[in-house]
């Protein structure tokens, strides 16, 4: 009984031994009888194409090499530097000019049928056709920009130095943070003059803000946060957040928690300038709001009846130089004051007499004893008694530029 094995090695030790009537036998010859040989070794066939890009390789005494060899030209003219006039494109041109490429969609017509997601170039008459594979790089004329053939998807790689999805420098980026650098500083420069940094959010209840964070966790955050009031934010965990200080784009205005809240907030936190007293406010009208005032810390006034000057706490003093008293009876003399401003209860009235003697008319400040005083919230009604003994108060005693002080409130 034959051996199959020991057959097999026969043959194909036959078909590598040189018959001795092949005494002149060409190179080429010998090169194909030896790549039969190792095929029939190895039992297996050797690839036509190269593995990446598929060029037709040019076999061991193939007739027609240039054959071959210039459609290998073809494709790598096809996939070196490749510039398409369109992606994703399903009907040919009825006029392609030589070279022209197209980059095909899933379900092209015509003469481009039965080769989807393929490159499409013009040559020699005809369609030459090459299928894209992940990493396929084509830049696209009717963008322009530069484009990738991925998991059967265009991604843009760069479109005259805009439009990238997501870029990181020594970070990784990700769908919330597109942009990600990781550097101890990020410088941006003007270019010859200005330099503006821009946010911009869609809208007002959106947020565009700077966050500050300390190990990936919120501390202090400022911008428009929730509405279209610029704001500073803080908080201790990143969870709870306290506005410290917000801007009403009306306004102007400051509200928050470290700002004073009203006039009587004296917590220590900012005083707001509509709620504490300075030069533009100290002086002008006194009023009150309640409890607490409400204008100006002092005031003052003058009419033909005197002067006055009103405080913030409620009190008011009234003052004039030039009053009068005259003689009423010999034992009196009397005169009345109506205050240049109204007071908001009975004051406290005092008088001092006068020291030229050409203020006293036929009397002597021998002669005077008490004075009395009946006040109302708008005049006083003033009385000058005779001492005991003195000279009586003849019909024409007066005395002039009496001086007198009421102190009281307003309100």
């Amino acid at each position: 009984m034959s051996n199959p094995a020991s057959k097999q090695a026969t043959e194909t030790t036959k078909c590598c031994v040189r018959p001795r009537y092949y005494a002149r036998i060409t190179y080429t010859e010998l090169t194909f009888r030896l790549f039969l040989c190792l095929r029939k070794l190895t039992g297996a066939f050797m690839s036509q194409t190269s593995p990446n890009l598929h060029l037709p390789y040019i076999l061991p005494a193939q007739a027609q090499k240039h054959v071959t060899h210039n459609e290998s030209l073809d494709l790598l003219d096809v996939l070196v530097r490749t510039t398409v006039l369109g992606r994703d494109a399903t009907t040919p041109p009825a006029a392609p000019d030589a070279g022209e490429t197209w980059a095909l969609g899933a379900a092209p017509t015509g003469d481009w049928a039965g080769h989807p997601h393929s490159l499409a170039s013009f040559n020699n008459g005809g369609w030459v056709f090459v299928h894209m594979v992940d990493g396929t790089l084509v830049w696209d004329l009717s963008g322009p920009g530069l484009h990738i053939w991925s998991q059967d998807a265009w991604v843009s790689v760069v479109a005259e130095g805009s439009g990238l999805a997501s870029f990181g420098i020594n970070a990784t980026a990700d769908a919330t943070n597109r942009l990600a650098v990781g550097a101890e500083a990020v410088l941006f420069s003007h270019d010859g003059a200005d330099h503006q940094l821009k946010l911009n959010k869609a809208l007002p209840s959106d947020t565009v803000s700077l966050v500050f964070q300390s190990g990936f966790s919120g501390r202090a955050e400022m911008g428009l946060a929730g509405d279209d009031a610029f704001s500073i934010k803080v908080s201790p965990d990143g969870a709870a957040w306290v506005t410290s200080v917000a801007i009403d784009g009306t306004s102007g205005q400051l509200t928050g928690a470290a700002v004073q809240g009203n006039k009587i907030d004296t917590t220590g936190t900012l005083a707001r300038a509509d709620f504490v007293y300075g030069p533009g406010n100290l002086l002008g009208n006194v009023t009150m709001n309640g409890a607490y005032p409400d204008g100006a810390v002092i005031e003052r006034g003058t009419s033909a009846s005197g002067d006055f000057v009103k405080w913030a706490d409620g009190t008011m003093i009234a003052t004039w130089n030039a009053a009068q008293l005259n003689q009423a009876t010999a034992d009196t003399l009397t005169g009345t004051w109506t205050f240049p401003q109204l007071f908001a209860a009975a004051p406290t009235v005092s008088l001092t007499l006068p020291t030229e003697p050409a203020d006293w008319t036929d009397t002597q400040p021998v002669n005077i004893g008490p004075s009395s005083a009946d006040s109302s919230v708008t005049a006083v009604d003033l009385t000058l008694h005779r001492t005991a003994g003195g000279t009586a108060f003849a019909g024409t005693a007066s005395i002039a530029n009496v001086r007198l002080i009421a102190i009281g409130t307003w309100g």
